[in-house]
């Protein structure tokens, strides 16, 4: 294994091993030049003296390190596929190379040259710790006792060896998983830990080296830095990789070992440090033992009550303060260490929920509940959000969510949820609204973005849910007052039309709430807004109102209804947009007229008719309600109707489809790739509106409502059953014989139904419906409308064939 080459040899070989790397790494070779280079490494591999020769390599620190750098390639591939082959003795031999060249580090040696070394050793140590080589950890702990440099290599060795023995699933550390557990858990954990928790265990000749434990002399290595007067470059280093064993040491440690150490406390003071990279590792380091699950109550009173002490506070205030940036200029350090540190206090924060009596009675809440709501507050939803999430558990939970500390935030929790149910969705990306620039910077994808959102709203939307059922009187005024400012300011500074509506008060049912309610409501009605889709805002609401917590004033509900027919838009023929607006909120109206037909009619009879009204003797009802069936009967028995029906293409003239396949075999419409950039033309738009007067006039729509408002049976089964059989036939290439072959695929695409679904589909909602609402007057908006009347048919046919 040792080699028999001349120093003559070994220096041509050296030499022909720089000039590969530097072709493989030279930009300007050329792919046969890299791939020779590459090829021959490759063969240095697998030659038997492989192992000794990098070992040289690395030793020599004349040598580029590109060069030390791939002769610790040569040990570790001997060590990782070879090893099973070698001999005791060679085993042996590689092992105590790389010691030697763990001994030589300096702080000369680039850091990728000590990472390499320790990954070398724990590669060894995975197949050969606690089995041949016993003596380990002792020669960690002489290394500790030198310099700064060797300490930050024996961590990395150790954070590595973490890692892999329980974080990582490889063949290795599969087959010797069991074995290396038990050989960290020795060696971290200081023995007193270790006889407390297991008084039965065999104390002898093991792997473990000294009292301490590494946990300890990682701990009292962190508090000897942070005690130091300043931080140089080795000694940050240090620091960091410190914090970063005891993060990965965290999540399976002893709990009474990370207490037994004042591990926590000496993190703690690595939060004071002024630098953001140390701050950011103690950050982690936190978290990872505060994301443990299955902490005792005596582990919650030793590690996690000091959390909540005024001090520790304090620290975490100003650690937070320091982290905080702005939209317009984000330090991409700070503001990772912003978001890391508010997934740390959720974690603390957790144990509340999970044992609140232990805290209610052991510490004051107030200060650390006032670090939550600052960090609610921040523009950043990423920030905010697992603190929402916090405030929504804490709320439910009764013994916290109705403790004095948490009633005297309601006010403010109140106000930053219900702002924050905005739908930041519909606002545009480029807007400059810091939570939007915030957003930016952490969603990369439109399905992502909308997954996040859809979460923070449902958060927020708990703890404004969760208020009000604790302190209704209270949340109701400040709601009310909320919606209030914001209808007053709607306009402000605005050409177009704007709003929202951010809440809904329910099942408020005492007196004084009912005439809150019905005064605000009443004032919303008395409100003049031009936009029609705020209009259909105004009209949900009140009508919610109306058939929710005071459908039983019957004056409150005939005013509503009144409303509603009332409220319209005037079409403006050269604003499309705004007219389609208008006209979708005369179809909106005439469904909540519907919903409080159906579920208010016996108070809106006191001034208006109807069928269902008990207060009216049973004749007079009788004869009102004839006059509305009478037509509908009338229309379904009609000789022409039947006719109609007895044919798929009478059925197509009946619903104003004669001519379609004319129409579009003249235009070559199969060849159109896309139908939204198609314009209609004069017979299209024609064609377009015939379908839809058509539909109007068929009794399906008629005999819906009064199935709606009705208990009476509908004995048309068998003409809805051909509307239905027709409107299914439609979909049926055979039926439209009149398209060459060739285009009969056309009419699978008229009836490819266009959709928008989160996470699936890209681009917002809004843009969406925006899209659709563009392309009515296209050739895709006929194609939409064919649809429309095709899927009004079925769902009508239906509804009546169950009610016959």
């Amino acid at each position: 294994m040792n080699g028999t080459h001349s120093a003559a040899d070994a220096g041509e070989s050296d030499t022909q091993i720089l000039r590969a790397l530097e072709l493989i790494h030279d930009p300007r070779s050329s792919n046969i030049l890299r791939q020779d280079a590459s090829q021959y490494l490759e063969q240095m591999r697998s030659q038997a003296e492989a192992p000794y020769r990098g070992y040289l390599l690395a030793a020599d620190k004349s040598k580029p390190s590109i060069v030390r750098h791939y002769g610790l390639s040569l040990l570790e591939h001997a060590v990782q596929y070879c090893w099973s082959e070698y001999s005791e003795e060679q085993s042996r031999a590689v092992r105590e190379w790389t010691l030697k060249l763990a001994q030589s580090v300096t702080d000369q040696d680039p850091l990728f040259i000590r990472n390499k070394i320790a990954q070398v050793w724990v590669d060894i140590a995975k197949r050969s710790w606690a089995l041949d080589w016993m003596d380990m950890d002792e020669l960690l702990v002489r290394f500790w006792a030198g310099s700064l440099v060797q300490k930050e290599l024996v961590l990395v060795i150790l954070e590595t060896l973490s890692d892999n023995s329980f974080g990582r699933e490889d063949i290795t550390t599969g087959l010797r998983g069991n074995d290396l557990n038990k050989a960290c858990v020795e060696i971290f954990t200081p023995a007193t830990i270790l006889a407390e928790h297991f008084p039965t265990r065999e104390v002898g000749v093991g792997v473990r080296y000294g009292q301490e434990g590494w946990i300890a002399r990682i701990s009292d290595l962190l508090s000897w830095c942070n005690s130091a007067s300043h931080t140089t470059k080795g000694l940050e280093t240090c620091i960091i990789e410190a914090l970063s064993v005891l993060r990965s040491v965290a999540g399976w440690a002893i709990l009474g070992a990370l207490t037994y150490t004042r591990c926590v406390q000496n993190i703690c003071d690595s939060l004071l440090a002024n630098n953001e990279r140390i701050q950011l590792a103690a950050v982690e380091a936190l978290y990872a033992i505060y994301n443990r699950p299955h902490f005792s109550d005596d582990d919650i009173r030793k590690l996690v009550l000091p959390m909540y002490e005024r001090s520790t506070v304090d620290v975490l205030k100003r650690l937070y303060a320091s982290s905080v940036v702005e939209a317009n200029d984000i330090d991409q350090e700070k503001y990772l260490l912003s978001k890391k540190f508010s997934e740390l206090v959720h974690n603390i924060g957790g144990f509340m929920e999970e044992k609140p009596t232990l805290f209610l009675e052991h510490v004051d809440l107030t200060n650390f509940l006032d670090l939550l709501l600052e960090i609610l507050q921040h523009p950043s939803l990423h920030v905010s959000i697992p603190i929402v999430h916090l405030w929504a558990k804490l709320l439910e939970c009764n013994a916290v969510g109705t403790s004095r500390s948490v009633m005297h935030l309601i006010g403010p929790l109140l106000d930053i949820c219900s702002q924050r149910l905005l739908r930041y969705e519909a606002l545009p990306e480029d807007s400059n609204i810091p939570s939007i620039i915030f957003l930016n910077e952490d969603v990369d994808t439109t399905p992502e973005r909308h997954a996040f959102l859809g979460n923070y709203a449902r958060f927020c939307d708990q703890v404004v849910r969760s208020i009000v059922a604790k302190q209704p009187f209270d949340a109701l005024h400040h709601i009310l007052g909320q919606v209030d400012q914001v209808l007053s300011r709607l306009y402000e500074g605005e050409p177009t039309f704007e709003g929202n509506v951010p809440v809904a008060i329910e099942n408020a049912q005492r007196q004084a709430i009912n005439a809150d309610l019905q005064a605000w409501c009443l004032r919303l009605m008395d409100m003049n807004f031009e936009d029609p889709f705020i209009k259909q805002r105004v009209v949900q609401t009140a009508v919610e109102f109306a058939t929710g917590p005071l459908k039983r004033n019957a004056q409150f509900t005939f005013g509503v209804f009144q409303f509603v027919i009332d409220t319209r838009a005037v079409r403006q023929p050269d604003a499309q947009l705004y007219s389609e607006a208008a006209k979708d909120l005369q179809s909106f109206c005439v469904h909540h007229l519907q919903r409080l037909a159906m579920r208010s009619a016996d108070d809106l009879v006191l001034t208006r008719e109807s069928q269902r009204a008990s207060s009216l003797d049973n004749n007079r009802r009788e004869q009102i309600m004839q006059t509305f069936v009478q037509p509908t009967i009338q229309e379904w028995g009609d000789d022409r109707l039947a006719s109609s029906l007895s044919s798929f293409l009478g059925f197509c003239d009946l619903l104003g489809l004669g001519g379609l396949e004319q129409y579009f075999l003249n235009r070559n419409l199969h060849q159109v790739t896309d139908w939204a950039e198609y314009p209609l033309d004069e017979e299209g738009r024609a064609l377009q509106a015939r379908i839809k007067k058509s539909l109007e006039n068929l009794p399906l729509h008629a005999t819906k409502i009064l199935m709606n408002v009705s208990t009476e049976r509908i004995r048309h089964g068998s003409q809805a059953y051909k509307f239905i059989s027709h409107a299914h036939a439609f979909h049926n290439p055979e039926n439209w014989t009149h398209f060459p072959p060739d285009m009969r695929s056309i009419i699978s695409r008229v009836l490819t139904d266009r959709f928008w679904q989160v996470g699936i589909s890209s681009g917002s909602r809004d843009d969406f419906y925006a899209r659709v609402g563009g392309s009515k007057a296209s050739m895709e908006g006929l194609a939409s409308t064919i649809r429309g009347a095709l899927r009004t048919v079925r769902e009508s046919g239906y509804r009546i064939l169950f009610c016959s």
